[in-house]
């Protein structure tokens, strides 16, 4: 029952990888797509309580990251770097980020999204994991409830191709005003800067380099750093601005939802609008 509340998958070019023997990092997983390169950060807006409550008051309020699994080693490619004091625009140069063109960006298939939420639990322990607490919760609830939650029809989006963009979602079918979407439940929360540093050095360079590319801010302030990406195809989604986005959020029992905002066509672009702001639960 938890995936069928919980998971929303997208139709796409599977092209997953097997190995990364050639590419360094964590085992199992190859480059991933991005949105163009042309993305500029989402910002959540969170108020002051609830920051503080995301953090736990780190480092005392939450466990200990947990040591790296043996399955795991570093990208080589950070060999010659002291990468565990980067920042993001750090890694960025150091991987070459920007020599990757956009038709190049591949698209994946849900066995990728899978490696990488797996890699980020390992990388956090399932103590720090905003993903592991509301799969945790959505479970809970599911014994709660007399009935499932409502979801969107798994088979309404796909992943494709978009000139001068690299890839975005589109509509498979006709999604009326008012359609759930999707829902931030792989929402990936890094609440120090140490885990977010870890994840991109266990990453194949490409895939690093997407998650630069995603990430976005819930807080500026390095006293309550506060680093998310989502680790599922939502990350896909392009700008649309106020005027063109077909989508808006809703706040979910657990997590945001994202809705049609107007009647979308089979074959149009779902459009998010990266200038909004946003209050994340």
């Amino acid at each position: 029952m938890l995936c069928e509340l919980t998971l929303v998958s997208f139709s796409s070019a599977d092209e997953d990888y097997g190995g990364m023997d050639d590419m360094g990092g964590m085992g199992g997983m190859g480059g991933m797509g991005g949105m163009g390169g042309m993305r500029v950060l989402r910002r959540y807006m969170v108020d002051e309580r609830n920051t503080r409550k995301a953090l736990g008051d780190m480092p005392n309020g939450m466990p200990q990251a947990p040591p790296l699994p043996l399955s795991y080693s570093y990208n080589p490619v950070l060999s010659e770097y002291d990468w565990e004091k980067f920042t993001p625009e750090d890694f960025n140069e150091a991987l070459q980020c920007k020599d990757t063109s956009l038709n190049a960006r591949p698209i994946h298939g849900a066995s990728t999204w899978s490696l990488l939420r797996q890699t980020y639990e390992d990388v956090v322990g399932p103590g720090r994991s905003s993903i592991h607490k509301t799969l945790s919760d959505v479970q809970a609830m599911d014994h709660l409830l007399k009935k499932p939650l409502s979801v969107q029809d798994t088979n309404s989006l796909y992943v494709n191709s978009v000139p001068e963009k690299g890839r975005g979602i589109f509509a498979l079918k006709e999604i009326k005003a008012g359609e759930h979407i999707w829902s931030d439940v792989y929402l990936a929360a890094f609440y120090d800067a140490r885990d977010f540093n870890r994840f991109l050095a266990v990453l194949p360079s490409q895939l690093a380099c997407d998650v630069i590319l995603w990430k976005y801010d819930h807080d500026e302030n390095p006293d309550d750093f506060f680093f998310s990406v989502n680790l599922d195809p939502s990350s896909f989604c392009n700008d649309g601005g106020s005027s063109e986005s077909n989508i808006m959020w809703e706040s979910g029992p657990l997590a945001n939802d994202f809705v049609a905002a107007r009647d979308i066509s089979a074959g149009e672009e779902i459009l998010c609008d990266y200038g909004g702001d946003y209050t994340y639960k």
